[in-house]
């Protein structure tokens, strides 16, 4: 599968006189050259043609830049030299990396892919569904459409495409991490096959064998880059591994990827941490995969938002890894010419088909069969990249590009082995790679100390092939284009160049390396959650400072209550406020947090770095001792400056009760969050069940005379059980003063302390027949708002249901409802 250049038709003729835009390539007759002048021909950096190799299918930045073959064309026309050693300055050594010990091919074959997308809970949507029924449903999305491809292990494999072409979609698709999306009503249809090694690509296959690179780099911004590789690699790597190996393990990828000068650097990213920039925060998220020496990387836009020669930087360091024999295959939009250059072969999609499969040597001359050379002075691939993006601009664009994109995509199917559904070993385009498939698992065989010492004793080399590895030299050897390894060095089958014998096909393939226990995961998660914590000073500090200031406003508010008739209803004031208050604050805050924190966790569960449960408590107790500290810093200032009651026990019970009210308004807010994908969704969500619950908690209304169709939200209101704990205590065992009987006619006047009286209390008042105090105890008060049975430590178990209950909910969200971010 893919373009072999055998079944494409001629191109036009070109006149003599004219210099052709792009020649023949890859033995279309003599005067082929490659794809490399192409681009720095276009670039205005000739290259002399005497100095020509194209046996390789993509040649290394570190060797000589190919040209066309011997007596291609006019000696005279050849650059003076030192214009070539101009250009050789300009290429970089390519990175030598550890063999890998494992190869896998992948085969993609006939892929299809739709999904359903589902109902949002927006106005809109609803909407829509209400109007015009069926027909207001999203409608089904083809976003892969036959794609085939194939990728052997050191090979480097781009997926170009616009936006919205379907690259990444295929990434996920090979990786298993593919969905059928949010909202309700999704779902999603896959058809074709997946393999590696010949064997059906399974999600644990999949993951005991390959690495994921997302878009984003997903990172604690307060940890260290020694940290985080720390960290992932005590939590990965087989637990049979004593630490300090997995620590000299994690500091060899570091040196792999030139990260030791940054190694106590924090990850940084974030708006209150500055640290690497961004190339290295990209070879930080390769380094976390690399520590268990996939087979095969994934990388979505690897070189998204950074620089052109960071982003050279990254898209070399993913070629060093292939050249170590490791499958490596990305996304990328737009990569400029001598980053398109590094890549072996490259897929172009369009609306999710393919426009183009095969070697990045062949793209030219294929476009220019195809009735589209390209323009002179243009990168190639922007030039492709154009023709297969649809405009949307206009209808009349829209119209005309789509045409373009059919007749390409047409003319793809028609001269390759895709339409005749030939396997891929079966297409010329691949044969050539089978020496390569056999070079990996001779070099898997290898002992890891050798094959290092190779690889330095070449790159320190004075000959033309320092900086090459011993693996490329092998290949280069196998390839007959004059390497120095001799083929008798090789194996003594290479005659036998089936793909399954040369990859195995075995389970062998693709055991999983048993990582760290469900304890040790539990215990380098707690100390990671506990480093999040001191580690993020700002935002500690910020959070200590808003809760002190809250309970010392408070607490001013509320200073020296005092024991007459009026503190009554101060007191009933500030219990209420106290209630409600702080545990608001809170469920903001925390919604808030857990949508910023969510990323991160779906990424790390997605890349199998631990299961569930030990995260979910590692993360609830490394936050216990915080919330109570808050807890205390909150409720104390408020004890103390209101003047209430300095009896011990009910000292303590004020602040179990505050605690439990805050902890639980916590554990509403992320059990809403986990279920609700987007932030703006989740907040509205947490705040009406707020203010439901803070609405009939008795204070603002008598419930009695609530509408009974609401009357039962106090029965499961968090804030009513708070209010009606702390006032109990507060009021338990109170007395307060009474101002002398009334005597004579009120004259429409209450005296202080007779503002609360029932209308029973007021006409015995008006007619003279009142003469006891009118609140003497806390009993008394406590009639007032019919909490004369209520018990506190009743009112606390509920407050510890609510929290169970919304943490179960939030565990089970997490476990089943997939809110991957894009």
């Amino acid at each position: 599968m893919g373009y072999d250049g055998s079944s494409a038709q001629a191109s036009p003729a070109v006149p003599a006189a004219t210099p052709p835009l792009h020649p023949p390539m890859l033995g279309d007759g003599d005067t082929s050259i490659s794809l490399n002048e192409q681009m720095y021909t276009a670039l205005s950096m000739p290259v002399s043609p005497s100095q020509a190799d194209v046996s390789s299918p993509a040649v290394p930045p570190d060797t000589a830049i190919p040209a066309a073959r011997s007596g291609a064309a006019p000696a005279g026309d050849a650059p003076p030299a030192r214009k070539r050693e101009a250009v050789v300055d300009m290429v970089e050594e390519e990175p030598v990396f550890q063999p890998s010990s494992r190869s896998v091919r992948i085969d993609v074959r006939n892929l299809n892919y739709i999904v359903q997308p589902g109902l949002d809970l927006d106005a809109q949507a609803i909407g829509a569904v209400l109007t015009r029924g069926r027909r207001g449903m999203p409608t089904p999305r083809k976003l892969l459409d036959d794609v085939s491809m194939t990728v052997l292990p050191g090979e480097l494999c781009a997926v170009i495409g616009s936006s919205g072409s379907g690259k990444t979609t295929l990434l996920d698709v090979i990786a298993a991490r593919h969905q059928s999306g949010g909202g309700m009503f999704a779902g999603s249809s896959l058809s074709g096959d997946v393999l590696l090694n010949g064997l059906p690509r399974t999600t644990a296959r999949i993951r005991a064998v390959g690495g994921y690179v997302a878009q984003e780099d997903r990172l604690p911004a307060e940890l260290t880059v020694r940290e985080v590789l720390s960290f992932v690699a005590r939590i990965r790597m087989s637990r049979d591994m004593r630490d300090e190996e997995k620590l000299r393990r994690a500091d060899a990828v570091a040196a792999e990827l030139g990260l030791i000068h940054v190694a106590h650097t924090p990850i940084g990213g974030s708006a209150t941490v500055r640290g690497v920039s961004g190339g290295e925060r990209r070879r930080v998220s390769i380094g976390t995969q690399l520590l268990l020496d996939p087979a095969v990387l994934f990388a979505d836009e690897p070189t998204s938002g950074l620089d052109a020669y960071t982003a050279r930087h990254v898209v070399s360091t993913l070629r060093g890894l292939a050249r170590a024999g490791r499958t490596v295959l990305c996304t990328i939009h737009a990569p400029r010419a001598d980053v398109f250059r590094m890549f072996d072969k490259v897929m172009i999609l369009s609306q999710g088909q393919v426009v183009y499969f095969g070697a990045v040597e062949r793209v030219v001359d294929y476009f220019s069969k195809a009735g589209h050379p390209c323009p002179i002075y243009s990168n190639p691939c922007d030039y492709y990249l154009d023709l297969s993006t649809v405009d949307f601009r206009s209808e009349r664009r829209e119209r005309t590009s789509r045409a373009v994109v059919k007749k390409l995509v047409d003319y793809y199917r028609a001269n390759t082995k895709f339409a005749t559904g030939h396997l891929p070993e079966e297409d010329p385009l691949h044969q050539q790679s089978r020496a390569d498939a056999k070079l990996r698992l001779i070099q898997a065989s290898e002992q890891d100390a050798s094959v290092a010492a190779d690889n330095a004793a070449l790159a320190s080399a004075s000959d033309g092939s320092k900086g090459r590895s011993l693996f490329s030299r092998r290949k280069s050897a196998a390839a007959g284009d004059g390497g120095d390894i001799p083929m008798a060095d090789l194996s003594p089958s290479l005659e036998d160049t089936s793909p399954a014998k040369v990859l195995g096909g075995s389970e062998e393939d693709f055991r999983a390396v048993t990582g760290a226990s469900v304890l040790e995961q539990f215990r380098l998660l707690y100390l990671r959650s506990v480093m999040f914590r001191f580690k993020a000073r700002s935002a500690l500090l910020t959070e200590f400072g808003q809760t002190l200031a809250m309970g010392l406003a408070v607490g001013v508010v509320f200073y020296a209550l005092g024991s007459d008739q009026v503190s009554v209803q101060d007191r009933f004031g500030l219990c209420y406020i106290v209630s409600t208050l702080f545990p608001f604050m809170v469920i903001l805050s925390t919604v808030a947090k857990f949508h910023a924190d969510r990323p991160t966790f779906y990424t790390e569960r997605q890349d199998g770095l631990y299961r569930l449960f030990p995260f979910y408590m590692a993360r609830i107790l490394a936050d216990l001792p915080f919330d109570i500290g808050f807890s205390l810093l909150y409720s104390i200032p408020i004890y103390l400056l209101a003047g209430l009651d300095l009896e011990v026990d009910k000292f303590f019970a004020f602040q179990i009760v505050i605690f439990l009210c805050i902890y639980a308004s916590r554990s509403i807010a992320v059990g809403v969050a986990s279920m609700v994908p987007r932030f703006q969704q989740a907040s509205f969500v947490a705040n009406f069940l707020f203010t439901m619950f803070l609405l009939p908690c008795g204070f603002i209304f008598n419930m009695d005379t609530v509408w009974i169709g609401i009357r039962w939200l106090s029965n499961i209101s968090f804030v009513t059980f708070t209010f009606q704990a702390l006032s109990v205590n507060e009021f338990r065992d109170q007395s307060f003063d009474c101002p002398a009987p009334p005597v004579g006619s009120m004259d429409g006047q209450l005296p202080p302390g007779f503002e609360s009286l029932t209308p029973e209390q007021l006409a015995q008042y008006a007619s003279g027949e009142l003469t006891s105090c009118p609140i003497p105890d806390g009993e008394s008060a406590l009639e007032l708002y019919a909490m004369s049975s209520v018990n506190v430590l009743h009112n606390g178990i509920f407050l510890v249901a609510v929290t169970v209950f919304f943490r179960t909910l939030c565990f089970l969200a997490l476990k089943y409802i997939s809110q991957r971010p894009r």
